[in-house]
């Protein structure tokens, strides 16, 4: 069977972010959107050290995180070709289902605010930077 759908079989409605290392879950979280992936960066990033994660979308800022956090493989059941390339880039294999040109909002009308923080810079770090940023002005309207 395909790396990619037993990946996959790991999302439903009630699970949006997967981690496991070895074949042992790490984590599960219902929590839609990059706060949930950001918080384990945060508070706990040996969770994600060679482990593999499985999301419903990864954008370039969920890649920025994943590559500061050296997982090993990453699935997204969308992945923005921004998020693709950098992973690629940096050694990290990657598989999808479906790759989008951008990630979008919510709202369906812009690019995702995360993938526009972060879809022109260079560094990571600083992308990560952008990312708390965001995060922190999004959280306050």
């Amino acid at each position: 069977m395909e790396r990619n759908i037993l990946l996959k079989k790991h999302l439903n409605e009630n699970v949006c972010l997967y981690i496991e290392r070895d074949g042992e879950v790490l984590h599960e979280s219902n929590i839609r959107g990059i706060g949930a992936l950001t918080n384990i960066y945060i508070n706990n990033k040996s969770i994600l050290k060679n482990s593999t994660v499985v999301d419903k979308i990864i954008g370039k800022a969920a890649s920025v995180i994943l590559i500061l956090s050296g997982v090993k493989e990453v699935y997204g059941e969308t992945m923005s070709e921004s998020g693709f390339l950098l992973l690629q880039k940096y050694n990290i294999t990657a598989f999808y289902d479906k790759k989008v040109p951008m990630i979008i909002n919510r709202e369906g009308n812009d690019m995702c605010p995360m993938e526009k923080a972060v879809i022109d810079m260079d560094n990571l770090n600083d992308g990560f930077e952008k990312i708390i940023k965001t995060l922190s002005s999004l959280s306050q309207n």
